[in-house]
This record gives C-alpha cells, structure tokens and sequence, in this order.
C-alpha cells in the first residue's frame, strides 16, 4: 500500500463517495420522522383545542 498523497487522497475520495449515499439516506429518514412528529403534534393540538 504506498502512502504518498495521491494514493491517501484517492482512498479519502472513495470512502466520501461511499459515504455520501448512507449519510444522505440518514438525513431524509431523520427529517421525515422529525416531520411527522411535528404534523402529529399539530393534529394533537387542534383536536385538544376543538375539544374545549
């Protein structure tokens, strides 16, 4: 395994490539539940509110 800057940038460059779909999946499935908490919680406060 050579360890000159080309071969240490081309291996950081493949591990961001590899990286990037799984952190990307991450965040959407992260933002979704964090939006459905929110729409949930909208709904719980309209129903408390229409209730009185």
């Amino acid at each position: 395994m050579p360890t000159d800057s080309a071969a240490t940038y081309a291996a950081v460059l493949t591990l961001g490539a590899m990286a990037w779909p799984l952190a990307a999946g991450l965040f959407v499935v992260m933002w979704t539940k964090v939006r459905a908490r929110q729409v949930q919680a909208a709904r719980v406060a309209v129903r408390v509110r229409d209730r009185r």
